[in-house]
């Protein structure tokens, strides 16, 4: 049977939805809908299409994540920015590049948190060039001392 987007929607739906059992409720057939998720007028909905995204371990996944952190909305943003922090070091590494250059700098700061110790290497440019520049002192010392660790 083919899973359409109304079937996506409503395992997201619930405002207390768990969102590792929606995951484990979806497969590929779920990418294309939490992508189109993605892209449409709902943060809240978006957020959580981009979180489930992140857990489900086919790769069409981590390009709707990717999407996620590129979104005009913050909260989507946020979102792949968390799904990040629990994600493997190689599918993590380029969702964290794009939203260590984030505008918003509260998405830097979770970005700069989430960044693994075994990913300090792969980012190092983006994490020395916030220690830098970024105009907020508490950022840049936060990514100094991600360097350091």
């Amino acid at each position: 049977m083919s899973l359409t987007l109304h079937d996506v929607v409503r395992v997201l739906s619930p405002d207390e939805a768990d969102l590792r059992q929606a995951a484990a409720a979806l497969d590929s057939q779920a990418i294309p809908h939490l992508e189109a998720l993605v892209r449409g007028p709902d943060p809240m909905l978006a957020a959580k299409a981009a979180y489930v995204a992140g857990l489900l371990e086919e790769a069409g996944g981590m390009a709707v994540v990717r999407t996620a952190a590129t979104s005009p909305e913050k909260m989507v943003r946020v979102a792949a920015v968390t799904v990040a922090k629990n994600l493997p070091t190689d599918r993590s590494v380029p969702i964290l590049q794009i939203l260590l250059t984030d505008s918003d700098p509260e998405c830097r700061r979770l970005a700069i948190e989430a960044t693994p110790v075994q990913a300090i290497s792969q980012l190092e440019s983006e994490l020395e060039l916030l220690s830098l520049t970024d105009p907020y002192p508490a950022l840049r010392e936060s990514a100094r001392r991600a360097l350091a660790r």
